[in-house]
């Protein structure tokens, strides 16, 4: 059951379901070499792990999120008008 769980995970390309695969007690037994090195690049390619962001992308993803929601929340406005 374990290697269709990581071969699901792969397949989806969901890191946070490969680090759970990876962190399960028999992982090192119920999984081929193939698997846990796909599942580690989903991990890592993820940026699970990673530590936080710097200051400056922090910033910049919050001033991002800011004027997204600034643009939909008058996008949302002019729909309800119509």
């Amino acid at each position: 059951m374990l290697a269709q769980v990581a071969a699901e995970a792969i397949e989806a390309g969901d890191g946070y379901a490969a680090r759970d695969v990876l962190g399960y007690r028999s992982t090192l037994t119920g999984l081929t070499g193939e698997h846990r090195e796909a599942l580690s690049a989903l991990v890592s390619g993820s940026g699970l792990g990673s530590g936080t962001l710097p200051e400056p992308l922090l910033d910049s993803l919050e001033n991002s999120v800011k004027l997204a929601e600034e643009k939909l929340s008058v996008s949302t406005c002019l729909i309800r008008q119509q």
